[in-house]
């Protein structure tokens, strides 16, 4: 993610909380549903889905919860810090996302990103099924 992020809903004049969290304390919750997005700003944090940690993410700029905020739907995995973690909350995610076009761009950027990793992740991973 590009740290480019925080930039565009930071010019943008944003509504938005800066909050603190410890190593351990959970960011998001897998199965609650909030209509936030949280921007990293600085720390590092693991992705926990049905209870293995399935990433572990510390760049500057990655954002949580847009697919919750976007479908309406729970958070599909945890979000644990793992060392003290700044996060930019941003509310009413829906409603920026369709009325900022910056914001709008920069979250179908970051989707984009995670659709490209996972799909090579996938052919490497078939590959490796392929030859055993």
């Amino acid at each position: 993610m590009n740290p480019l992020v925080i930039n565009t809903f930071l010019q943008a004049g944003i509504n938005r909380i800066e909050k603190v969290y410890e190593s351990g304390e959970e960011i998001l919750r897998e199965g609650e549903k909030k209509d936030q997005l949280y921007i990293l700003a600085e720390g590092s944090v693991e992705v926990i889905k049905e209870g293995v940690q399935i990433a572990v993410v510390n760049e500057k700029g990655s954002i949580f919860g847009e697919i919750s905020a976007l479908l309406k739907t729970p958070h599909n995995a945890t979000i644990r810090a793992l060392t003290r973690s700044i996060f930019y909350i941003i509310p009413e995610a829906e409603k920026l996302v369709s009325e900022n076009h910056a914001v709008t761009l920069a979250v179908a950027k970051m989707l984009a990103e995670r659709l490209a990793s996972i799909d090579a992740r996938f052919a490497d991973l078939k590959k490796r099924l392929t030859i055993v």
